[in-house]
């Protein structure tokens, strides 16, 4: 709605806290919830042309309104797609694993339904999905398909134009609190953050608010601007009080979801209303401060910059990699580096968007454009065409890694399936860690009578109560299962995927409940964890009893994830006890990228024997 001079300026503030979010998550923690930002005035002003027009012909014009909304989306996110997968199709296949596969639901508005379905988290720093920021796009078109019938039903059954907006605005007030209530019931006492978020019924308060608001705005039509300093002031407290909120919130707190995601939205309202008490009383004499006219135009940008920020962000750290010198940058320069060429690279993207899919003059006058112009359109379009499909049908549906990983789980499974038979201890302990073997029930048959390979060097111990090191571990120590224990005197590797460091207690506890402990224990879960405390870590600590030697692995995620705050709590942990040291595994690792595969976590074979190196160097200072 081009008369409302500001609008676009509150995108451009959304989209910079998303980008801050997204590029400096420890700096800005909270940044996430802008996107109810754009919802609420999405909703806003979505409300306030389907009421218009409902006075207008007095029926809802549903397919109408739904087709505009859908190009307006679709085919700008459909550039978006075939970019990302054409600039991809040059890079490994390991890292594009269930891309296409994403992309589909990307392209059908059901990315958050998909999330919720694969339990997929928003916060997912190891295998992160390149077009998961789409599921904004899905839940916008899902509050689309039915909020028209919503505005409408209340303007046709009540008695006048009058009731009908009054009895909208109420509803709507009372639809965000019933939402709101069921999201403070998953993201608080449920802790599931995730259902939370993605979820429309959960996340359905900033569009009704929207609603709400549009509803009483059509009721008080704007009066002529007497003042500028009561709405200057309540515009400022809005985007100061959000401002707050995205610096202190975070996304695992309970609080996000029962007080800071309502406070954004109604904030949003306040600032709107603001706006429009702001707006001239003569649009078309009015002189538009230049600041305003620059932040409005900024704000036009908002979506392009929003679809291309992600994938360029993800896939950046790894066209890197093909360029030996920028691998042996240090980590801050790769740090600010990656994100800077992500918003240029989004914003040159996001102007060709505007000027043309996000456009809708583009295609009603593109056949009175030049031949010359027209052939070059076409032509862009069909050189990203060509690699976008070809990176669909190259595209594996296993990597590499997951594969070397799988095995390696398969051999420990084994080895653990065939000495529980003589040590009925044990195999408690791995009923009290729920530890099944149904998955590769197959593979445990074909290896039970087959010793495990072994590199070259010791040979590892048969359980954690028999050997002198016990190594627990994540995906990362998984891979690097054999040559720890070929390279580490007498040493048993526990590891799995995707675990946390909360794991380690469970372990020790079952372990401890079956027979001793080894001298000497490290736990390397870092990679994994949002959070490290110091009372998770004495919690590790006095499970692993007195007498016990704890060496703790810092983690390094890649240059797009940093692990400061997680490994800085290892160490100052360990420098306020005598008995803990810290392997300093991303010390190694921030500088030598080509210690590890594609994603810049997982170790390739020289990767694996430097960790072992690592490791075992430390294990024999303390024996």
């Amino acid at each position: 709605m081009p008369w409302l001079i500001g609008v676009n300026s509150l995108r451009f503030f959304a989209i910079v806290l998303i980008l801050l979010y997204h590029f400096f998550r420890n700096f800005l923690p909270g940044g996430f919830l802008a996107v109810d930002i754009f919802f609420t005035l999405s909703s806003f002003l979505l409300t306030t042309s389907l009421i218009r027009d409902y006075s207008r012909y007095h029926r809802l014009r549903y397919f109408r309104f739904l087709g505009k909304r859908l190009a307006r989306l679709w085919l700008p996110l459909l550039f978006c797609v075939v970019v990302v997968l054409a600039c991809a199709f040059v890079l490994p296949r390991d890292i594009l694993v269930n891309t296409p596969l994403n992309a589909l639901y990307a392209l059908t508005f059901s990315t958050n339904i998909a999330e919720l379905i694969t339990g997929g988290s928003y916060e997912n720093t190891i295998s992160p999905n390149l077009f998961e920021h789409t599921w904004f796009l899905a839940l916008e078109f899902q509050f689309i398909l039915f909020a028209p019938f919503l505005i409408a039903g209340f303007l046709k059954i009540a008695p006048n134009y009058r009731h009908g907006l009054k009895g909208l605005a109420i509803c709507s007030a009372l639809l965000a609190l019933l939402s709101v209530f069921l999201a403070s019931l998953h993201g608080g006492l449920f802790r599931e953050p995730d259902r939370a978020y993605f979820a429309l019924d959960t996340h359905f308060a900033p569009f009704v608010v929207g609603i709400s608001f549009a509803a009483l705005n059509a009721l008080r039509p704007r009066t002529p601007r007497t003042q500028k300093f009561l709405p200057t002031l309540g515009l400022v407290i809005a985007v100061v009080t959000i401002t707050l909120f995205a610096l202190k919130t975070s996304y695992q707190n309970p609080l996000t979801f029962a007080l800071a995601l309502p406070a954004v939205s109604v904030s949003t309202a306040c600032a709107l209303f603001c706006i429009i008490r702001l707006q001239p009383n003569r649009l078309v004499r009015a002189r538009i401060p230049r600041m305003v006219k620059f932040f409005d135009t900024l704000g036009n940008l908002s979506f392009g910059l929003y679809l291309f920020h992600w994938p360029l962000y993800l896939l950046l750290p790894h066209f890197l990699a093909l360029f030996p010198d920028l691998q042996r940058s240090s980590a801050a320069f790769v740090f600010w580096l990656i994100p800077l060429l992500a918003f240029i690279v989004s914003l040159v993207l996001a102007v060709v968007l505007a000027r043309t899919f996000a456009n809708p003059k583009f295609f009603a006058s593109f056949h009175k454009r030049p031949l010359a112009y027209r052939f070059a359109f076409v032509a862009i379009c069909a050189i990203l065409i060509v690699p976008a499909v070809l990176t669909i049908v190259t595209t594996p549906k296993t990597s590499s890694i997951s594969a070397q990983l799988n095995s390696s789980k398969i051999s420990h499974d084994s080895r653990t399936k065939r000495t529980a038979s003589h040590d009925t201890d044990y195999l408690g302990a791995k009923a009290f860690l729920k530890v099944t073997d149904t998955v590769f029930a197959t593979e445990f048959n074909k290896l039970a009578n087959t010793p495990p390979t072994q590199s070259s060097g010791y040979r590892a111990a048969d359980s954690p109560n028999s050997a002198d090191v016990l190594i627990i571990g994540d995906s990362v120590t998984l891979g690097a299962k054999a040559e720890l224990e070929s390279t580490i005197e007498n040493a048993y590797v526990d590891a799995a995927e995707s675990r946390g460091i909360e794991v380690a207690t469970k372990l020790l506890a079952g372990y401890s409940a079956t027979g001793k402990l080894p001298k000497i224990i490290i736990v390397s879960l870092a990679t994994n964890e949002r959070t490290i405390t110091d009372a998770l870590l004495q919690d590790i600590v006095s499970v692993a009893g007195a007498g016990r030697q704890l060496i703790f692995v810092t983690a390094y995620a890649g240059p797009m994830q940093p692990r400061d705050s997680q490994n800085n709590a290892l160490k100052s942990f360990a420098d306020t006890h005598s008995n803990v040291v810290v392997a300093d595994w991303w010390q190694v690792a921030h500088d030598n990228w080509s210690l590890m595969y594609d994603d810049h976590i997982h170790l390739n074979p020289d990767g694996r024997r430097t960790y072992a190196n690592l490791l075992n160097n430390l294990v024999r200072s303390l024996r």
